[in-house]
């Protein structure tokens, strides 16, 4: 397993152009990047690992409007509403 530097929310958000509050409503909600929990409890630290936030934003790239709405049929990731 290879080690790789974490982002804490403000940064992730930065790198996916989105609030840190939206993080915190999909870490809520469910659909966003996966995230790391660093401790234990609500308030332990959550971090991002980049290829987490590379893998999730690949899952949402698409071609055109046609495989968007092929891979939603298919069951792949779908978009968020606060997006």
């Amino acid at each position: 397993m290879e080690i790789e530097e974490v982002l804490n929310t403000i940064q992730a958000a930065k790198v996916l152009g989105r609030r840190p509050q939206t993080l915190r409503l999909w870490r809520l909600r469910g659909g966003g990047p996966k995230y790391l929990r660093l401790g234990n409890g609500v308030h332990a630290r959550v971090a991002y690992r980049p290829s987490d936030l590379d893998a999730w934003l690949r899952a949402r790239t698409f071609c055109s409007t046609s495989e968007e709405a092929v891979r939603k049929l298919e069951g792949a990731p779908r978009s968020q509403a606060l997006e």
